[in-house]
């Protein structure tokens, strides 16, 4: 019996030791890059084409619209405080002359009928079942109540599901789910408190075809100030397709006021990618444009460094998205 333990014993240490893969050499690890990017790009552009999400940008462009959405043309954003729902109901149909929505009906609903990417008629519809929101720190009102859908040529391609709450003026729990014909996707989020301390908790995912192509989790440790909070620690994980991202980062013990901040964050993080088991690099902070900014670069196992948003472009766009 002792003897059968020790195999067995053995048999788990080698399978977990041909488990660890390979540190990348920088002409691999460049190749994995643009591998990744590529991927990443892919993924995109067939989302942007999809019916569901022209449409979201045709309303997305206009400067007004029944929504309590940001429009792409205002200089400031819109004081979603200001709206109610209950007072835009109706039924709306897109006038191509005057560039606006006209009211036909009263309704319980939103419903409006517009040209899903300038098709030239009105062939896409988007019904706002339910929607709410509240108010929460200094931001525009966090909606905590989203049910819509959106169809094509009289037929249902997508809808919008989304319940969020608020406690001590803070986002406490967050579920957005958004289901297309081929995909779904989703974002939760869950935050916790016992006097100043607590957690923060996100996870996200896209699957398409019933598998999973993006996913992500982040468990923080959060310490609660008179102007909200801030983190003490993050883990994540973060799989995009045939990479994935984990990370540490020890944020109580970064000196915020050190003369090197980089070497701080640094000495204090640990994030690192990877292409299936194999090591494609350490992101790592340091300066840029001639020293003027900081920002975020991938180390390559000698040494040099490259700045991340060069391999990856759409990483910029994203990271400058703002509520």
């Amino acid at each position: 019996m002792k003897n059968l333990t020790l195999s067995i014993s053995i048999i788990i240490l080698l399978f977990f030791a041909s488990c660890k893969g390979k540190i990348l050499n920088p002409t691999e690890a460049d190749r994995s890059m643009k591998i990744l990017n590529s991927n990443l790009v892919n993924l995109l552009s067939t989302g942007s084409e999809k019916p569901e999400f022209k449409a979201i940008a045709f309303l997305l462009n206009l400067e007004n619209s029944p929504l309590p959405i940001s429009k792409k043309t205002s200089t400031s954003k819109p004081d979603t405080s200001a709206y109610k729902f209950e007072k835009m109901t109706g039924i709306y149909t897109w006038n191509p002359e005057t560039k606006e929505f006209d009211k036909s009906v009263n309704a319980e609903t939103i419903a409006l009928h517009f040209p899903e990417n300038n098709s030239g008629h009105n062939n896409a519809n988007l019904i706002l079942k339910q929607y709410q929101s509240e108010a929460y720190s200094s931001r525009p009102d966090l909606p905590t109540l989203i049910d819509a859908a959106i169809r094509i040529n009289d037929r249902q391609i997508a809808t919008i599901k989304h319940e969020a709450n608020i406690t001590n003026n803070l986002p406490e729990n967050i579920h957005t789910t958004i289901k297309g014909t081929d995909y779904e996707m989703a974002m939760m989020l869950k935050r916790t408190q016992m006097n100043t301390n607590g957690t923060l908790n996100i996870n996200l995912y896209l699957k398409t075809k019933g598998y999973k192509v993006i996913s992500g989790n982040t468990d923080a440790k959060i310490e609660y100030s008179r102007h909200g909070y801030f983190f003490k620690t993050i883990n994540l994980n973060l799989e995009l397709i045939d990479h994935y991202v984990t990370g540490n980062i020890n944020y109580a013990a970064i000196d915020p006021t050190s003369a090197d901040y980089i070497d701080s964050f640094n000495s204090n993080a640990d994030i690192r990618l990877f292409e299936g088991r194999d090591q494609v690099g350490i992101i790592v902070l340091n300066k840029t444009n001639d020293g003027e900014l900081l920002d975020y670069f991938i180390r390559f196992s000698n040494g040099d460094e490259k700045l991340l948003s060069e391999y990856l472009p759409v990483l910029k766009n994203l990271l400058n998205l703002k509520y």
